[in-house]
């Protein structure tokens, strides 16, 4: 059986986040970009929760939570 990631979300606490880029460099699927008030955040329509950006985080600022299903 395999672990399939059906749903989740993703999301950056900004009074951890040193607004290194870090993150923004990591996502090759560009879900990451600085808001209005030049906050980063995480569009969870680009995002398949891969983790790649939580790895980068020498903050630990980016919380990611999956929702799996088993698939053969």
């Amino acid at each position: 059986m395999k672990m399939r990631i059906t749903d989740g979300y993703s999301m950056i606490n900004n009074n951890l986040c040193i607004n290194c880029g870090l993150c923004v460099d990591a996502c090759v699927f560009n879900a990451i970009s600085p808001d209005e008030d030049g906050n980063l955040s995480i569009n969870n329509d680009h995002c398949i929760y891969c983790g790649a950006c939580k790895t980068a985080c020498p903050a630990r600022a980016i919380k990611i939570q999956r929702d799996f299903e088993a698939t053969i």
